[in-house]
């Protein structure tokens, strides 16, 4: 594989994608990429492996530039944005039926983060476009037990047992393991904080509720959370809740995202303030990700970055991460993240009574034995562990 070519790849679609690149400019990377199908071919990978190739085909259906496009990609993209259109619509349903769900249980308003709030604000080119594995909303704590306990009074499944459920350190937890229903296009995933531990105090439930936006019109209403605090958040999360700074993961799909918040919302945002909370760690961090969007989107920021030199290192050690080797190397440590969890002593008191003082040990082999015997055959089993690097 062309070296070169894995590092103009991000910067191409990125650009291609960009609210700050006109129409002219996206045409001629267009037509840099029509010049060299590998290119092109590196190009689309990218966006299929970020869940950004429906963002790119709107951006060149509104130029008008689809027709330069192969006759077979041209179908491929149109299959994915029907697809795309279909699931969204789906959930975007489901979102007005638990608001009103929760409405009608006399709980209060929900905040729907992420994904979910692009449905109902114009961000991307239509609300096509943002791909989400789930529906994530925000609730106290109280709320949250309530929530979850009607959802599975509904027929929502989740995988804690209701031992585990009362074991829950609400201290410690993030959010409810996601709650399924068969039939519908995503799960609800309960947040009690809005943010992992990794990301320190930067930003809490009581903040983002504070200055919550209503959404109002539809059914019942819903709470999003304010462009800054959108903003914030979106950078947390990707690079600190997951890691993407300390493992120099370049994750397209959050940058995208932020960066088209950042060009919306540019006038509300008080980025000095910001960093002003920030350690020094996550300063370097915060830092490193306006870098990254400035050189990849030309995004414009209103605050100084420090020296150039640490932010242009990390940002080309990322380049090449968002191809296959680099990817699978993330997978393999996400994988051992998600195992250590299902191991640890969190993860085992969110299933089982452990008394205090208690050893783990025979509970790790108990969960080692529920886990395989879900499969008849071994093999199932360890195909399924393979699967999670």
């Amino acid at each position: 594989m062309n070296r070169s070519i894995l590092k103009e790849a991000p910067q191409v679609l990125c650009q291609m994608l960009s609210p700050y690149f006109d129409d002219a400019q996206v045409e001629a990377r267009l037509q840099q990429c029509l010049k060299s199908p590998e290119l092109l071919e590196r190009v689309i990978e990218l966006a299929n492996r970020h869940f950004l190739n429906v963002t790119l085909y709107y951006r060149l259906e509104a130029l008008g530039l689809t027709a330069k496009l192969d006759p077979q990609l041209l179908d491929y993209m149109r299959t994915m944005a029907d697809f795309m259109r279909d699931r969204n619509q789906q959930i975007k349903k489901q979102i007005l039926w638990l608001a009103e769900f929760l409405e009608n249980h006399e709980l209060d308003p929900m905040l729907v983060m992420k994904g979910g709030a692009t449905l109902f604000q114009e961000l991307y080119p239509n609300h096509d476009c943002r791909f989400m594995s789930d529906i994530d909303l925000l609730l106290p704590v109280e709320d949250a037990k309530r929530a979850w306990s009607l959802l599975e009074q509904q027929g929502y499944q989740g995988y804690q047992t209701p031992e585990g459920f009362n074991a829950i350190d609400w201290d410690r937890c993030q959010h409810l393991s996601p709650l399924f229903r068969a039939g519908e296009a995503a799960a609800f995933e309960i947040h009690v904080k809005p943010l992992s531990r990794l990301s320190g105090n930067i930003l809490d439930s009581s903040m983002l509720f504070e200055s919550a936006l209503k959404i109002e019109g539809e059914a019942s209403p819903f709470l999003v959370m304010s462009p800054e605090h959108r903003v914030y958040h979106c950078f947390a999360h990707s690079e600190l809740s997951h890691s993407g700074f300390r493992h120099n993961m370049l994750l397209l799909t959050q940058l995208d995202y932020f960066v088209r918040l950042v060009h919306k919302y540019q006038d509300q945002l008080d980025w000095q303030r910001f960093a002003e909370r920030l350690d020094r760690g996550q300063k370097r961090a915060f830092f490193s990700y306006l870098y990254k969007a400035q050189q990849l989107f030309g995004a414009e920021f209103n605050i100084k970055l420090p020296a150039i030199a640490p932010l242009e290192r990390s940002y080309q050690k990322s380049l090449e991460s968002c191809f296959s080797a680099q990817f699978k190397g993330w997978r393999f440590m996400l994988g051992v993240h998600r195992l250590k969890d299902l191991f640890s002593k969190h993860g085992l008191q969110g299933i089982y009574d452990i008394e205090e003082g208690e050893g783990l040990l025979k509970y790790r082999i108990k969960r080692f034995w529920n886990l395989l015997g879900r499969y008849k055959n071994p093999y199932k089993f360890v195909s399924r562990v393979r699967a999670i690097f």
